[in-house]
């Protein structure tokens, strides 16, 4: 007999089940762990609770099934939305996670949502990144192309015609177009860099090469 096991990360705990090919539950497990509150606004977590949960979820649901560990065909894990864990460049972590429920930028979002506005426009930038306009700046820039030479605004304007309005939803988001995502070359990890009036969108080995031939 062949098993599938799913590992959850919740708010205050890990939920483990184990489930056979055909879908019926053979053992489950829950192993809590803390939330910590260093200060005011603050939530955090420390990724060593969730290792040391999951490796305690591992061992009690072998132990409760008696199966072999060499029958599990596949492992699936989840967690709760946008948790933030900063790591170096081995992937060890270099701080506590920051809970999604973690206050502290409050100030912050809201003065990006103040200079933004409600919406805001992205565009392919000249370097293969994705640029961020608030619209009213995006308005200027339009109007700054226009006034060009004709030639040389045709090319820029052909350039620019695939940008994007946007609006966030309720927690902040936005869905980046795939055809921008190509065009940044944007895999997973990305690097978002405020330029003087505009924000850019990175992704993270394209950022790093650039900055790279740049110090050269």
């Amino acid at each position: 007999m062949k098993y599938l096991l799913g590992i959850d990360f919740g708010g205050g705990a890990s939920k483990a089940t184990l489930i056979d090919i055909q879908g019926n539950i053979i053992a489950e497990n829950t192993v809590e762990y803390p939330t910590l509150y260093p200060e005011n606004g603050a939530c955090e977590q420390n990724p060593e609770d969730w290792i040391n949960a999951l490796c305690e979820n591992s061992k009690a649901l072998l132990l409760k099934s008696g199966i072999d560990a060499g029958d599990i065909l596949a492992i699936a894990i989840d967690s709760a939305t946008h948790t933030s864990l900063v790591c170096d460049k081995d992937f060890t972590p270099l701080r506590n996670a920051i809970h999604w429920t973690d206050t502290r930028s409050r100030k912050q979002a809201d003065k990006l949502r103040e200079e933004l506005g409600e919406g805001f426009v992205i565009f392919k930038g000249l370097d293969g990144c994705i640029c961020v306009y608030s619209k009213e700046d995006w308005d200027a820039f339009e109007k700054k192309i226009a006034g060009l030479p004709v030639a040389k605004a045709r090319k820029l304007q052909r350039f620019y015609s695939a940008n994007y309005p946007c609006e966030p939803d309720g927690q902040g988001r936005i869905l980046i177009p795939q055809s921008l995502r190509d065009y940044a070359g944007i895999q997973k990890d990305v690097v978002v860099a405020g330029i003087q009036r505009r924000a850019e969108i990175w992704d993270v080995e394209r950022w790093r090469a650039y900055n790279e031939e740049l110090t050269s």
